[in-house]
């Protein structure tokens, strides 16, 4: 990781990893991860990842608010910006004559205790703007 205290601030001018402020982060050195899957749908490319976090027994503990409110928590939503700048640069070189908004449709968080077939339940949608991730990748390039 290079230029961690600019991703930081990026990420917070686009309402993402807000809860900082009251736990600094340091990000330094070498980072691994895994994209759990990212997959093509209707023309799109989708980071979708899983997540066996136990957020309660009933079907509202699993509501988007509650999966929010974890993805906040452990920090997700950092490891997706950075999924989401790794998909960029995939998809740069491997479909370079596509612009990557054409390309983009989002990241998709699997809370699999959640999924119990109802439409919203264990399922975090974030279309993620475009304009974010490519200030991500600039502030990491420089």
């Amino acid at each position: 990781m290079h230029g961690a205290p600019k991703l930081i601030e990026t990420a917070k001018q686009f309402g993402y990893l807000t809860d900082l402020e009251t736990a600094p982060l340091q990000l330094e050195g070498m980072m691994t991860g895994s994209i759990d899957l990212l997959c093509r749908h209707q023309g799109r490319y989708y980071v979708i990842d899983y997540k066996t976090n136990h957020l309660g027994n009933a079907p509202s503990d699993y509501a988007a608010e509650a999966l929010t409110a974890s993805i906040r928590h452990h920090q997700y939503d950092l490891q997706y910006l950075l999924y989401c700048v790794a998909v960029k640069k995939i998809l740069a070189l491997r479909q370079p004559e596509v612009p990557f908004e054409d390309l983009f449709g989002g990241v998709v968080y699997l809370f699999l205790r959640g999924m119990t077939g109802s439409p919203d339940g264990g399922v975090h949608f974030d279309p993620v703007p475009i304009a974010l991730i490519e200030a991500l990748e600039a502030g990491l390039n420089s």
